[in-house]
């Protein structure tokens, strides 16, 4: 090899370490970082906007249930003012019996006492509810008939929920949940 030749070689490193320089690999890794900032904030922004959103929808059920709520209550004292005396929401103290009187009545067996949760206290108004569970018959119709009685004979009760009504080998079962709105003093 003549020195030109090496010449010409070290010329062509020089060249190929200067061009590897000049490469500008420090920007391309910065776009990167910022391009990774960017995304992870962005993903941040929509979970945060996801929980917003998700909190504002509660808020929105909350308001309507109040809405649900104000207007029972003024449904309550529309009926007091038309009816007078409001019996239809005082304290009735034989709940228990009437219903009972009912389902017998409707032709199924006495139901087992219901279980009552704490009564809602919104105002001058107490809100009970009375959950009677497996009450079995043969038929469906005896246990409607019951729901229909029951909200006819008890002044102001109301069929709040049906939470299972069910076929099963010894005929229906029926769970179910009344509710009463009663003033307070």
């Amino acid at each position: 090899m003549t020195a030109a030749d090496d010449t010409r070689f070290e010329l062509a490193a020089q060249a190929a370490s200067h061009e590897r320089r000049n490469r500008p690999r420090l920007l391309i890794f910065l776009a990167a970082g910022a391009l990774l900032i960017t995304a992870v904030t962005a993903l941040t922004g929509l979970a945060g906007r996801s929980r917003a959103a998700g909190r504002y929808q509660d808020a929105l059920d909350a308001q309507a249930r109040v809405d649900a709520m104000l207007q029972q209550v003024a449904a309550l004292n529309n009926s007091e003012a038309a009816a007078g005396s409001g019996a239809a929401h005082d304290p009735y103290p034989i709940i228990y019996t009437k219903i009972e009187d009912a389902a017998l009545r409707a032709g199924l067996a006495r139901p087992s006492p219901p279980t009552e949760p704490d009564p809602q206290r919104t105002g001058g108004v107490i809100i009970r509810q009375y959950a009677y569970t497996n009450v079995r018959h043969d038929s469906i119709g005896p246990l409607l008939e019951w729901l229909r009685l029951a909200v006819a004979d008890v002044p102001g009760l109301e069929l709040f929920q049906i939470v299972s009504l069910k076929p099963d080998a010894a005929g229906w079962n029926m769970s179910v949940t009344f509710r009463r709105w009663e003033r307070t003093g």
